[in-house]
């Protein structure tokens, strides 16, 4: 069957069965001779000049050359291939166009030509820069949206002689509670949700100090949606007792001694109510509050505290004489500092000395009255009360063991002995007694406060107490420290966690320029054994305390370092030999 045969180079058609060894017109060899039929695979235009449209591409196959034109070129400019050389160039797969994203009126446009900008809902006709249109355009690249990294969680630090947990990437230098330095802080690990149970329980709070306080934002983290209600009964957001020291001496402000704020509060849903309870009905499990309402409960806390204990009565018409349990006592005393010049206090223990130490630096003459035999008798050993009354007596505090008040005149104090000092106004110191009566009122089991057991669980199973005003193992703890705890304790008890309380270890810190004193546990008792490191050159004085050959309290001054390391080794009642290292 004859055939044409095309040759690819000039284009001469050739006839013939089969492919010629070269073509006749230009010599190009049989690879460049290609038969006229179209391929299975080629488009039948291909090769034949059918019309392909004004705006068809032909490719040339031997060189590469392209053109455009309705149907190939008769010979290639470039190689000079004939028309048979040339086919169509493919098409790319058509595609749906993207939609572009909507564009806003604040569009940031950008010529691609000179990198000019320009903002609008479509982009200018022409670049007032380099006059390209349009086309040239197009809009700014957004920059990626990232979530927001999650912050890290601050450090929590407890202070080893309140209790107190702070955050921040360091501890507070001095702990705003009780004053102790960096040293007194251990880290404390971040809280978990173990034991979380959300309920629709009514949980009342009455007392709003340090144990009302914390329980209440512990059954917070343990239960999202139950309602917890705190009782403020002095009218005030809970504050730092410990702190009114500092208030009166002009080193904190009122706000600065708050626990948390109103907005704190409200973050944690925990509903504040400033009224009194006036009464528990247990058996309607419901809280009468003086003011004429009613709250009702599943589980009730008793936070009430304490009462500032003044064996000394107020004359009618005599001298001031005033206790610091509350921001209203605190107050009451600046006004008093403010129109004084002198002041007696009742009281050598840390709470005296302190009030003391505030009202000198606010210019007056101060006289600490104390009754037994040595100021801090109870917190400090012999060494520790000497080396701090001569501290007080250098900063002109007048310091009177073994004495105590009578009476009060116009003038002043009629002293035991008869002797008379001049006085301004007097304030007592002497310690704080349980507030039960709401306790015994609703029938509670009371002895020196509520009792109650590891649970913080009165005799009654839906009312718990804490603070100043619960009895556990005989004792009234009576320290900030134990009343944390406590409430801590009570809050998880409530919300259905498993919890204990164990007794706090007391201990003081008192930090006054270069007087700095921390003691703790039990110190200076004559049958515990001492072991000692004294220093009168550098004023460093050490003292451990042993009962038998267990570490059961500490005395450190100037050098206050090692506190946390001796809370820590009393708590685990170390062995003599371990404990020798923190004399170090």
């Amino acid at each position: 069957m004859e055939k044409n045969w095309i040759c690819l180079v000039c284009g001469a058609s050739v006839t013939g069965a089969d492919k010629p060894a070269a073509c006749p017109v230009c010599g190009a060899g049989a690879a460049a001779l290609r038969t006229a039929e179209p391929a299975a695979d080629t488009p039948e235009s291909a090769h034949t000049g059918a019309p392909q449209g004004a705006d068809t591409v032909w490719v040339c196959s031997i060189c590469g050359w392209k053109g455009e034109g309705e149907t190939p070129p008769e010979r290639c400019p470039i190689c000079g291939a004939g028309a048979g050389a040339f086919a169509p160039e493919a098409k790319p797969e058509a595609k749906e166009p993207e939609a572009e994203p909507a564009q806003g009126a604040d569009t940031v446009w950008v010529c691609s030509v000179c990198g000019w900008k320009g903002g609008g809902e479509t982009p200018p006709e022409r670049c007032p820069i380099c006059g390209a249109g349009a086309g040239a355009f197009a809009p700014e690249a957004q920059p990626e949206v990232k979530e927001p990294e999650a912050e890290p969680a601050q450090k929590r630090w407890r202070c080893t002689i309140c209790n107190m947990v702070f955050e921040g990437e360091a501890p507070p230098d001095p702990c705003p509670v009780c004053g102790a330095g960096a040293a007194a802080f251990v880290e404390e690990a971040a809280e978990t949700d173990e034991a979380r149970e959300d309920t629709d329980e009514a949980f009342v709070i009455i007392g709003c100090g340090a144990a009302g306080c914390e329980a209440a934002k512990t059954i917070r983290r343990r239960n999202a949606r139950a309602s917890v209600t705190l009782l403020c009964g002095e009218g005030e957001l809970p504050y730092n007792r410990p702190a009114l020291s500092d208030v009166l001496a002009g080193e904190m402000t009122y706000d600065q001694a708050l626990l948390d704020t109103e907005a704190g509060f409200a973050g944690a849903e925990i509903q504040i109510v400033y009224d009194k309870a006036a009464a528990v009905d247990r058996a309607q499990k419901r809280v009468s509050l003086a003011g004429g309402g009613e709250l009702f409960y599943d589980k009730l806390l008793l936070a009430t505290g304490a009462n500032a204990f003044c064996p000394i009565p107020q004359k009618e018409g005599g001298l001031p004489v005033r206790t610091l349990r509350t921001k209203a006592d605190a107050e009451e005393i600046d006004r008093l500092i403010g129109g004084s010049r002198t002041a007696a206090v009742l009281g050598g223990g840390i709470l005296g000395i302190e009030a003391a130490l505030a009202m000198r630096a606010r210019g007056l003459e101060v006289t600490v009255i104390e009754r037994s035999g040595r100021i801090l008798s109870i917190q400090g050993d012999p060494a520790a009360s000497q080396r701090l009354q001569e501290h007080l007596e250098g900063l002109g505090i007048r310091v009177l063991v073994d004495s105590g008040v009578e009476d009060t005149d116009g003038a002043g104090v009629l002293l035991r002995g008869g002797a008379h000092l001049d006085a301004d106004f007097l304030l007592v110191c002497t310690g704080v007694r349980s507030e039960l009566t709401l306790a015994r009122g609703c029938g509670l089991v009371v002895n020196r406060g509520v009792l109650v057991d590891e649970t913080m669980r009165t005799s009654d199973p839906d009312i718990y107490a804490a603070g100043d005003c619960a009895e556990f193992g005989g004792r009234v703890a009576g320290l900030w420290s134990a009343a944390l705890a406590q409430g801590r304790t009570a809050g998880l008890a409530m919300a259905g966690a498993q919890a204990e309380y164990s007794p706090i270890v007391p201990a003081t810190a008192l930090e006054d320029g270069e007087f700095k004193l921390f003691s703790a546990g039990a110190v200076g008792a004559k049958e515990h054994k001492r072991i000692l490191l004294d220093d009168p050159a550098s004023r460093v004085y050490k003292a451990l305390y042993f009962d038998d050959d267990k570490l059961c309290g500490a005395v450190f001054l100037t050098d206050v370092s090692g506190a946390a390391a001796a809370m820590d080794a009393i708590e685990k009642a170390m062995a003599r030999d371990m404990a020798m290292l923190l004399l170090l």
